[in-house]
């Protein structure tokens, strides 16, 4: 029984007809209107696990960006022993490695490192709690 003032609008705050409430719907619409009910797991271990993935994946993107930057060193190509010295360089080497014959290995995983690397600070700044 509904006490005087809590009745259930007949619409939705969108215009739509209220449906009668059951499962999430009606847990939701509890929530929405008392917040202090919410009760939400955080998935810790989950978010642990999460976390050790991310690290390997980006220790592995470094362990090929090194393997990269040594072989560009040692290849005795003036333009790609010039990667380590100057980003123009290195960011115009996707189209000369092209017509070259090579691939474009150390920018392409300088960028994907970058990507990864931004989500993963994300991860970590946020409100992340075991």
């Amino acid at each position: 029984m509904l006490e005087a003032g809590n009745e259930v609008p007949s619409r939705t705050s969108d215009g739509f007809p209220r449906q009668p409430a059951e499962g999430y719907d009606r847990l939701g619409r509890l929530m929405g209107r008392h917040p202090e009910t919410t009760a939400f797991r955080r998935f810790g271990e989950l978010a642990a696990e999460d976390l050790l993935y991310r690290q390997a994946e980006l220790a592995e993107l470094e362990r090929s960006l090194r393997e990269y930057q040594k072989a560009d060193k040692e290849s005795g190509n003036k333009t790609r022993q010039g990667y380590a010295l100057s980003w123009n360089r290195i960011q115009a080497s996707s189209e000369e490695d092209a017509q070259s014959g090579h691939n474009s290995s150390q920018l392409e995983t300088i960028l994907e490192i970058r990507e990864k690397l931004e989500r993963y600070r994300k991860f970590l700044q946020g409100d992340f709690r075991f």
